[in-house]
């Protein structure tokens, strides 16, 4: 048949035509090569020697491996797979002909796509949301295999949905597992606010319908905040469990987001939203393109904000370009977020929850992040009216408007309750629990390492009355919490397992290699062979109580025993624990894994570190592995990582900083109040400490801060000292830093000649230093100079420009993507003349909606849903490529001036 024929067959024909020659595949292939087919249907991968025997010199095997499999590579190293085609296909044709229910070919019970699989076709399978993450994600692949068959499955979409609620939800699980106990007014109150389950009483009710009338819906956000250890997490797992697992009849829009999580940033809150639009396609697939788009149009959003705020020799007014459009772009997405939920529930009107745990990550930044954060959140809350937050912190917010909900101990009765379902399996005398929950505070964390002590006692035995007072003894102490531990470790019965517990878990992970190399000598173990370290290991492996597994071969402490121990091992005896820190630094700092750099840079920290010498060692993406054990450190440390990770401290952290790492992080901190309009308060930081090191880092912010104040000509004079000073001082980054900001300065106060003095000295000093993207800064900045001022025709304007025009080739693509401020200034001067600076100016920063186009005779375009300033800059910068005339680069750069002429301060 030739392709004009195939060509004129209608597609239902066509379909049936594809079916035939499936089905005849299967059906006609070589019955010894169908069988190995069968074999191997159900299983993810085989080795040729779990295969039937076929008789020596046959060649079907070797057909069926080349023709029906592919190689994989697995735990166990290379093999074979069945193509999924032919895996459908086989699949099809023993359920056709009946055999599928009494498969029995291969079976692998590891893996885990093959146990669900044979489930689903015996038909035992349990409902998705009965079912592990791992089971979800056999799930998934089973229901790719037997999509030809009559096994009722749920589809692949639905199963991977699923799959992403429930590894969101483990972490809470792990929480929850062992029950939950008391709380019942902090659950209710929680139930309330959200509005999603039944009011737990009429009167919560009548408000709700009350409210509902009167569409009194703008709530602050409920705040549960207590010290470390009094159960907020767990009253958070409580809360979030009973509404995602109420049911379909209570399905709503929800998000977790912890900010433990190193991708969600406080200052960046579009990256909130990206997550909260990825689990909303998993709890309503049915909006799951659309809310994957707009999740990836948001994190694009992030990465063009942060690579212009990266782009340390911006002119002032390109950075006022990317917050317009950051907070335009945050408009777009909101809406688009609101139209969402809509489409996925039918209404606007369901509550939308967001539960923000772990927010003392956040409390540690400086107090304009969580501003910025605030700011967000109002702005959902016009959009969505019934929008919750749920905020879990230690400490209450004073500046915002929250509804505190502090988490104290649980009552006696709810800790008599943990007590007894924790032993219950031991058996104990209701009036030894009952003197256990008198004699321990009535906190969760002190009720759990109760819990521990008591299980390791009744090892020895607890049946007689003796027993039970002298572990009753044991629970009394000023300080409990202490007490407990040392009482837990006291029954590690080897005294050299006892030492590496005590002191040696300042360490973080420990493995048979670390306890020879770094925990021998420190604990007082003296040298060990590599037979009697492994012995080691193996005995504290199994003191359960104290440590949990972290990886294959390897230990780590209880989170809840290493709250408690490395304080009070800092405190008591800094000089061994800076041993045992400078030791694992030793070893780690000389291995090369991307987990050893983890550690090293760990201990590094803990040590607090010079910030030159952190400097070298720096990795950024093990640094963001580290986001989480930032209270362990030093505060001068803590600073050093915030700068490293563009976070933010609070001001007391801040003081206790080296000068380096001080002015790193004022600069950080300053700049977001630039951002939010608060000059003030920048200037108040930049001027709080002054220093050799100090000063020529944080010049430039002064400078800008007294020009945002309209304090120009204090701003100028100003500049102009700290040019002498960096001359002076051989300071050549200050010098170009401050004169760039200063010509902007003189620029927009219309003093032309003393801009385009200062830029051309700018020029100067970079040809001399070599700081290409300098020069290239202020050759751009002449010719706008020379442009407003009405001098393009100039000789030195004309000269600069034909160079910018000739030269812009050497900008190397690595060049403009780390400096999208420089491309789209030289894309308002040359991009008629060079599209192809338009169009990189359009990729790496957007465009604004034409529809607010300062350009009232340009054609507006009306598109549904809005776009972001990142979408509007592919769409335009595709136009460039296709357009001939230069029509399109000519209305962009047209734009583009317009932006670039506006005031800068």
């Amino acid at each position: 048949m030739t392709m004009a024929e195939l060509a004129k067959i209608p597609d239902d024909a066509f379909a049936e035509l594809l079916d035939s020659i499936g089905s005849s595949d299967t059906q006609h292939v070589d019955p010894r090569r169908a069988n190995l087919r069968g074999f191997v249907a159900l299983v993810s991968s085989f080795d040729t020697a779990s295969l039937p025997t076929l008789p020596v010199g046959d060649d079907v095997l070797e057909e069926f491996l080349v023709n029906d499999c592919e190689r994989v590579f697995t735990r166990t190293g290379n093999q074979w797979s069945l193509r999924l085609d032919v895996r459908v296909a086989t699949l099809r044709a023993l359920d056709s002909d009946g055999r599928l229910t009494a498969f029995d070919g291969a079976n692998d019970l590891s893996d885990v796509a093959c146990v669900m699989a044979r489930r689903y076709v015996a038909g035992d399978a349990p409902p998705l949301k009965e079912q592990s993450v791992e089971e979800l994600q056999g799930t998934a692949t089973a229901s790719e295999w037997l999509s030809g068959t009559s096994i009722h499955l749920p589809s692949p979409v639905e199963a991977r949905a699923q799959q992403l609620i429930e590894s969101m939800l483990r972490p809470l699980r792990m929480l929850v597992a062992d029950g939950f106990f008391g709380r019942t007014g902090e659950l209710e109150m929680l139930t309330d606010y959200a509005e999603v389950l039944p009011p737990s009483s009429r009167r919560a009710g009548a408000v709700r319908r009350v409210k509902r009338i009167l569409n009194l819906t703008d709530k602050p956000p409920i705040l549960i905040h207590g010290p470390g250890g009094v159960g907020k997490s767990t009253l958070v797992a409580k809360f979030v469990l009973d509404h995602v697992d109420a049911g379909e009849a209570y399905r709503f829009p929800f998000a977790y987001l912890s900010f433990d999580r190193s991708e969600l940033r406080l200052e960046q809150p579009l990256t909130l939203l990206a997550e909260a639009a990825t689990q909303l396609a998993a709890l309503f697939p049915q909006v799951s393109g659309d809310a994957t788009a707009l999740a990836q149009s948001a994190r694009a959003s992030v990465t063009s904000v942060l690579a212009s705020s990266s782009d340390r020799r911006a002119a002032k007014g390109s950075w006022s370009v990317a917050m317009a459009y950051t907070s335009g772009d945050e408009s777009v997405l909101v809406q688009r977020f609101a139209a969402l939920i809509e489409a996925a529930t039918g209404t606007r009107d369901l509550p939308n929850v967001w539960v923000l745990d772990a927010f003392e990550v956040a409390q540690r930044q400086s107090p304009a992040a969580i501003d910025r954060l605030w700011v967000f959140l109002e702005r959902l809350q016009t959009v969505c009216p019934r929008f919750r937050v749920v905020i879990c912190g230690r400490v209450p917010m004073d500046v915002h408007r929250t509804i505190a909900l502090s988490l104290g101990d649980l009552d006696p009765a709810s800790a008599g309750e943990l007590l007894r379902m924790q032993l219950a399996p031991l058996g104990l005398p209701e009036a030894f629990i009952a003197s256990v929950a008198d004699a321990v505070p009535p906190q969760p964390l002190s009720l759990r390492l109760a819990v521990l002590l008591i299980r390791r006692e009744a090892e020895r035995g607890l049946a007689t009355d003796d027993r039970q007072r002298q572990v009753l003894f044991q629970l009394q102490g000023d300080n409990v919490l202490g007490v407990l531990y040392r009482r837990i470790l006291d029954h590690v019965g080897d005294p050299d397992v006892r030492k590496l517990a005590h002191p040696g878990l300042v360490v973080r992970r420990v493995t048979a290699d670390v306890i020879q190399r770094v925990l021998a000598k420190p604990c007082g173990l003296g040298t060990l062979d590599d037979s009697e370290a492994r012995t080691l290991f193996e005995k504290l492996r199994r003191e359960v109580a104290i440590v949990i597994p972290a990886g294959p071969d390897t230990l780590t402490q209880r989170s809840e025993l290493r709250r408690l121990m490395l304080p009070m091992m800092t405190k008591n005896s800094p000089q061994l624990v800076a041993q045992l820190r400078r030791a694992a630094l030793a070893y780690y700092r000389d291995r090369k894994s991307f987990e050893d750099k983890i550690e090293e840079l760990y201990y590094r920290f803990s040590l607090g570190q010079a910030t030159e010498t952190l400097d070298e060692a720096f990795d950024s993406d093990a640094a963001r592995e580290l986001e989480d054990a930032i209270e362990d450190f030093p505060a001068s440390s803590r600073v050093y990582l915030a700068n490293r990770l563009g976070l933010t401290v609070s001001p007391d952290i801040l003081k206790e900083a080296d000068d380096l790492s001080w002015a790193r992080q004022a600069i950080l901190t300053s700049r977001r109040y630039l951002d939010t309009g608060d000059a003030a308060a920048a200037l108040e930081i930049v001027r709080s400490r002054r220093s050799d090191v100090v000063y020529p880092l944080t010049a430039a912010i002064e400078v800008e801060a007294l020009a945002s104040m309209k304090r120009v000509d204090e701003a100028l004079a100003t500049a102009r000292s700290v040019m002498d000073w960096a001359t002076n001082h051989h300071a050549p980054d200050t010098f170009i830093d401050v004169a760039l900001l200063a010509a902007r300065i003189a620029e927009d106060a219309g003093e032309s000649d003393q801009a385009l003095e200062w830029l051309s000295q700018v020029d100067s000093v970079a040809a001399a230093v070599e700081d290409k993207i300098a020069g290239w800064v202020a050759r751009v900045g002449i010719v706008r100079v020379h442009r407003k001022a009405g001098s393009s025709t100039s000789k030195q304007a004309l000269k600069v420009r034909e160079g910018l025009i000739s030269d812009v080739d050497q900008l190397t693509s690595r060049d403009r993507s780390r400096n999208p401020a420089l491309v789209r200034d030289l894309a308002a001067e040359i991009g008629e003349e060079v599209p192809s600076v338009a169009r990189d100016a359009l990729r790496l920063g957007g465009y604004k909606d034409p529809a607010t186009s300062v350009q009232p005779r340009r054609k507006r375009r009306k598109v549904e849903p809005p776009l972001t300033h990142s979408e509007w800059g592919r769409v335009f910068a595709k136009e460039i490529d296709v357009d001939v005339s230069g029509s399109v680069s000519k209305r962009v750069s047209e734009e583009f001036r317009f932006e670039s002429d506006e005031s800068a301060f």
